[in-house]
């Protein structure tokens, strides 16, 4: 039931840290609660923001934009100890693109509070990257 209220106004950051309150919520939903080191993981997100952005796709015909989001989650690295944040945005980069309206992308964006940015992934629409 709490996927069924999920999509993108609930990641949007109306006040500091909201956005990153309801990926938490969501996240700790898949996570066993004696499992303290996943658990300290998602306290890691500090931020989730989304933002509107257009983008060029390629295909074969006319030149064709696209409109799609831009997810930008600032994480902690220090509560990634072991780890890192690279394999938590990847798998965040994922289920994004599943939950995308039609016709729509998803550009999810990792930063670190002491790195700055670490990756950018590609455009994807459900499992298919767009150039």
């Amino acid at each position: 039931i709490n996927h069924l209220s999920l999509n993108y106004l609930s990641l949007l950051d109306a006040k500091e840290g909201d956005g990153a309150v309801a990926l938490r919520d969501l996240l700790k939903l898949y996570v066993n609660p004696t499992d303290v080191f996943t658990l300290r993981q998602i306290e890691g997100i500090r931020s989730a923001m989304a933002t509107p952005i257009v983008r060029r796709v390629a295909s074969a015909g006319p030149l064709t934009f696209a409109r799609g989001l831009e997810i930008r989650v600032i994480m902690d690295e220090e509560a990634f100890e072991g780890s890192g944040i690279f394999i938590l945005g990847a798998v965040l980069a994922q289920f994004f693109a599943r939950y995308v309206s039609i016709n729509s992308f998803t550009e999810t964006v990792i930063v670190s509070l002491r790195r700055g940015e670490i990756m950018r992934w590609p455009n994807l629409i459900g499992r298919r990257q767009i150039a």
